[in-house]
């Protein structure tokens, strides 16, 4: 058995409780390579606006008065990768209400099943762990709605794993915000809304970019 994904603690940034120095492990488009300081200045960017905040629509800014959200690092667990924005020229931290979060603590030590397919569905026994498998990755989640109950009486904990992107256009491997794309308006989710790993990102001028907030939304 492989053991689970270890991930190391990384030091908070004072004050602001971002990680920053994570790399982005795709190319391309308006971000910086390695997550910058909050705080830190930088060059253009505009309000944060958000698709699904009405107050801070797009639709009434504009595309082009919008700050551009990057986000860093190959973390499976999406919410817990450096979220920025260069907003007024300052680098800001986005979705501030999960700040605490950040960085997200190690999970679990767990034994991974042997290979994704095994892993899908089946019970496990650190809930928080993760296992990656390539592109897609598996988290252990206590089971949330139509589980059948233990002989115990308990509810199951099981790996809980990404289905695959929704389209075949879509990259295999979940991209960063703010990196390069190729094919407008293409819109694709990734992730598991259980595992806390789902996204959904929109191709916007070649610019891959946020669409909902959260699962279902």
């Amino acid at each position: 058995m492989r053991l689970a994904l270890t991930m190391l603690m990384v030091a908070f940034v004072a004050g602001c409780g971002v990680t920053a120095g994570v790399a982005r492990p795709d190319a391309g488009g308006p971000c910086p390579e390695v997550a910058p300081v909050v705080g830190a200045a930088c060059s253009g960017g505009g309000l944060a606006c958000s698709d699904t905040d009405p107050r801070y629509s797009p639709a009434v800014y504009g595309s082009s008065a919008c700050a551009t959200e990057c986000t860093f690092g190959a973390e499976p667990r999406y919410s817990c990768r450096p979220d920025l924005a260069c907003v007024d020229g300052g680098w800001a931290l986005q979705r501030a209400a999960l700040a605490p979060v950040y960085p997200c603590a190690a999970p679990p030590a767990e034994s991974c099943p042997e290979t994704f397919d095994a892993a899908v569905g089946a019970g496990c026994g650190a809930p928080g762990a993760v296992c990656s498998f390539g592109s897609r990755s598996c988290v252990c989640t206590v089971c949330t709605g139509g589980c059948p109950e233990n002989a115990d009486g308990g509810v199951p904990v099981t790996w809980e794993c990404d289905p695959a992107p929704s389209s075949s256009a879509c990259p295999s491997a979940t991209p960063n915000l703010g990196t390069a794309c190729s094919t407008d308006e293409l819109t694709c989710t990734f992730g598991n809304c259980a595992a806390g790993t789902w996204i959904e990102a929109k191709c916007v001028d070649a610019v891959w970019k946020r669409t909902n907030a959260g699962c279902g939304i």
